[in-house]
């Protein structure tokens, strides 16, 4: 399993600079997972704001916590007929209020 999504709870908090909540997510994570099956990942997104500091407190939280780095490009599609079917799913997704 990895984490590290920009999106996700663990790079959120590092964007929010709440570095102790980064490390629960990681622990949380750990736990149910395995350490051994638990990965930090990291990605290359020229023009992201903020992608630079968050991969780099990745790789910094990484080397602390002793856990690997898997490099990806974030792909949740791997084709568009499938990224389609998920954009039209989530227009039927209940959402909490």
């Amino acid at each position: 399993m990895s984490f590290g999504c920009f999106g996700g709870e663990f790079s959120r908090a590092i964007r929010r600079g709440d570095i102790e909540g980064a490390e629960a997510c990681r622990t949380r994570a750990s736990d149910i997972f395995g350490k051994e099956n638990y990965y930090l990942e990291i990605m290359h997104h020229p023009g992201v704001e903020n992608i630079e500091e968050v991969r780099k407190e990745i790789i910094r939280l990484g080397k602390k916590l002793d856990i690997p780095l898997v490099a990806t490009q974030d792909s949740h599609y791997y084709t568009r007929t499938i990224r389609t079917l998920t954009k039209h799913f989530l227009l039927f997704k209940p959402t909490a209020t």
